[in-house]
């Protein structure tokens, strides 16, 4: 989940990609395991950062 993370984030590879790239490394991944893997990894993020912090950057209007 990590590296995936770093390839959209860092390299701002597509979720295709990113499939195909972790395909080549042995990994059968599609495309929309990618997203999730993506959705869920963000999700643990900001679960994880202090509750100062989400309300000051994550504030919704």
């Amino acid at each position: 989940m990590r590296l995936i993370i770093l390839m959209a984030q860092t390299f701002r590879w597509s979720e295709t990609r990113i499939a195909a790239y972790l395909q080549a490394e042995g990994e059968m991944v599609s495309p929309a395991t990618v997203k999730m893997q993506l959705l869920h990894g963000y999700q643990l993020l900001e679960d994880a950062l202090p509750a100062d912090i989400r309300e000051i950057y994550l504030q919704s209007d």
